[in-house]
């Protein structure tokens, strides 16, 4: 009887009160109008709340107060591990891709609907391309010239990029040859590279001025650089001569989770809009998304860009979703650091990644 009774509570729960979702990074202005819109439709409201960054540490302290607690939340892939205990598991649709919902499976369950992606990794460069095909072409074009090559080596997703360039995975425990060989190519970067950025935001400053004439960095600026007409391009994805192998771009995916208790029909119902063909084809035409939904991809890869981007997804990998990651993340920025600071073997800096992962 208690269960016939949460049920009905549920149900009329449901009906009468408005979704909540919680929204981040970009796209906001796009986002809002398809909502009301989905609203007209089928009578559901949806009250979207913009959460700037860090969704998943409000949706912590929401879950720990047991007060404010969204339906729904917009989360990247790599921070499922750090909730998971909190969402619901659902059914897998079968019109999105297997890589972006292999990305969303933690445990065997899909734990979020995945919407779209950025490129991590991609090559942009202003007028015509330089004349290269690997990073090696491009450091010797560019290494003498100040500022001229933006390859923002220092920061901890790029490590990824060049370490699958050398295996084929993401080696969280920095045990595998991969691991060693990145490391060996970052301080050979370095070395041949006087005027490598220490962090992003510099990197695109510099090609946004225009002194900068080519950044590895990821595909959300591509809007941006419409918007300031800049000239750019996109390269090949590039090999890596050292790997015999292109590089492997992180492919970070963005996709509704639901909060335990919040499963409903409305929810559900909303979930089947996100995931669509026309939500995603829309959405990600006007921000340069590239959508999990075969069918809106196929559609949007005629466009010369998306079909570029599409290139770089087939050589990608998902951002690790394991919850151990951050304690790789931690490890990387502790080797990245010393690498900066000079220290140059590569043994050295290995063992000091791995003290960090076990936490000794």
């Amino acid at each position: 009887m208690a269960r016939i009774l949460t049920g009905l509570i549920m149900l009329l729960t449901s009906l009468t009160m408005p979704l909540t979702v919680w929204f981040s990074w970009e796209g906001l202005d796009v986002f809002k109008p398809m909502v009301e819109e989905f609203s007209k439709e089928t009578g559901i409201r949806v009250d979207v709340v913009y959460i700037p960054k860090n969704a998943y540490e409000k949706l912590s302290m929401a879950w720990k107060a047991g007060a404010g607690i969204p339906d729904l939340v917009l989360l990247k892939n790599d921070e499922l591990g750090k909730v998971s205990y909190m969402l619901e598991r659902l059914e897998k649709p079968d019109n999105l891709t297997e890589k972006s919902l292999e990305a969303f499976t933690l445990n065997g369950g899909l734990l979020g609907i995945p919407v779209y992606s950025d490129i991590g990794g991609v090559f942009f460069y202003r007028e015509k391309a330089p004349n290269a095909s690997s990073i090696e072409d491009l450091v010797k074009i560019f290494k003498d010239e100040k500022n001229a090559l933006m390859l923002p080596i220092y920061g901890r997703y790029y490590f990824q990029v060049f370490q699958r360039a050398f295996g084929k995975n993401t080696d969280l425990y920095l045990k595998d040859e991969s691991t060693k060989k990145a490391i060996e190519y970052i301080l050979w970067l370095k070395k041949e590279v006087p005027y490598l950025p220490k962090d992003g935001r510099s990197a695109i400053g510099l090609f946004m001025k225009g002194e900068a004439k080519v950044l590895m960095f990821g595909s959300f600026l591509i809007p941006k650089f419409l918007s300031k007409h800049i000239d750019f391009g996109i390269m090949n994805p590039p090999l890596v001569e050292k790997a015999r192998n292109r590089i492997s771009p992180n492919i970070d995916y963005k996709g509704f989770v639901v909060v335990k208790g919040h499963l409903n029909s409305n929810v559900k119902k909303f979930l089947e809009f996100v995931s669509s063909k026309e939500f995603q084809e829309r959405f990600c035409k006007k921000l340069y998304k590239l959508p999990t939904n075969e069918k809106a991809a196929k559609a949007l890869s005629e466009d010369p860009i998306f079909g570029k981007l599409k290139e770089y997804e087939k050589y990608g990998k998902p951002t690790p979703s394991d919850p151990n990651s951050w304690r790789y993340y931690e490890a990387i920025n502790a080797i990245l650091k010393l690498i900066m600071r000079g220290v140059d073997d590569p043994e050295v800096l290995l063992k000091s990644g791995r003290k960090v992962i076990s936490g000794r």
